[in-house]
C-alpha cells in the first residue's frame, strides 16, 4: 500500500472511531422500592395513614414519587439516608401522609428517581373500610403495621364526636368525663361483650368505659387488649309509697 492509500485509510478508520465512540459503562439507578407500611392486603381505617419506604442506590436518589390507583400524588425528597453495607451503596428512607377520599380498595405504589433513571417501583394493596359496629358482632379493625416511628405502641383511640365516658358500659353507668371530639385518648381494656372499650382520658384521673361505635382507632390493634368486666351497679334504691288512705 502507498503511502497516499496508507493515509486515506487512516482517515477513514479516525471517523468511524469519531461516529462510533466507545459506549462509557452505564450508572445503575435505583434498586426496587420496599414499601415497609403499610403492609400488603392490610385493612385500614378512614383518616390519615403514613406510607413509609426506602430503596438504595450507589449514585443517590432524587425523590421518591406517590401513586395510588395510578395517580401521582406527590414527589417527596429522602429524609434519611445511610450506608446499606455490602457494596449496594447508601439506603434512602422517605414518607408520606396519604388520607384515603373513600372506603374501597386501592393500590399504592412508589418509585425511585436517580441517577437520571427510575427504579423499579415497589406496590401494595389495601383496603380502606369504614368504622362501624354490628348487631351482634363487635368491631374489629385490623391493625395497619407496626406503630409509627417514635410512637409508643399502645392502643390509641378518639372520639368521633363529644362522648360520656361512664364507669361502666351504658346508660345504668355514672358519667365521669366528657370525651373530646377529635382527642386522643388510650384504651387499656376491651369490655367482654366487645361493645365497649376502657380508656384513660388526658388531664383525668379515672377510667371509664366508652362505647366503640362513637370511636376510631388510631393505632394498635383493640382485639389484644385484655377483657374486663364492668364494675356491679349499686342496688336501686327502695321507694317509699304512701300508704292508702284507711290502711292498718
Amino acid at each position: 500500500m502507498n503511502k497516499k492509500h496508507w493515509i486515506s485509510a487512516l482517515v477513514m478508520l479516525c471517523g468511524i472511531a469519531a461516529c462510533n465512540p466507545t459506549p462509557s459503562p452505564t450508572v445503575p439507578g435505583p434498586t426496587p422500592v420496599h414499601i415497609l407500611e403499610p403492609l400488603m392486603n392490610a385493612v385500614l381505617n378512614i383518616g390519615p395513614h403514613t406510607i413509609k419506604f426506602d430503596s438504595t442506590s450507589q449514585w443517590g436518589i432524587d425523590y421518591f414519587e406517590v401513586s395510588v390507583n395510578g395517580t401521582v400524588l406527590a414527589s417527596v425528597a429522602p429524609l434519611l439516608t445511610g450506608s446499606c453495607g455490602g457494596g449496594c451503596g447508601h439506603a434512602f428512607y422517605s414518607e408520606y401522609v396519604w388520607t384515603p377520599p373513600s372506603t374501597g380498595h386501592f393500590t399504592i405504589s412508589v418509585a425511585a428517581f436517580g441517577s437520571a433513571q427510575w427504579g423499579t417501583p415497589g406496590t401494595v394493596q389495601v383496603v380502606v373500610g369504614e368504622i362501624t359496629i354490628g348487631q351482634s358482632s363487635p368491631l374489629s379493625p385490623q391493625p395497619t403495621s407496626t406503630p409509627a416511628v417514635g410512637v409508643s405502641g399502645n392502643v390509641m383511640v378518639a372520639a368521633t364526636q363529644d362522648s360520656n365516658c361512664r364507669e361502666g358500659g351504658g346508660e345504668p353507668y355514672r358519667i365521669l368525663v366528657v370525651l373530646k371530639k377529635g382527642e386522643p385518648v388510650e384504651a387499656v381494656a376491651l369490655s367482654e361483650d366487645g361493645f365497649y372499650l376502657k380508656v384513660i382520658p388526658p388531664k383525668a384521673n379515672v377510667k371509664c368505659w366508652v362505647a366503640i361505635e362513637l370511636l376510631e382507632v388510631l393505632e394498635g390493634d383493640i382485639q389484644l387488649l385484655p377483657r374486663e368486666g364492668f364494675p356491679l351497679l349499686p342496688p336501686p334504691e327502695p321507694v317509699n309509697t304512701p300508704d292508702p288512705a284507711g290502711a292498718p
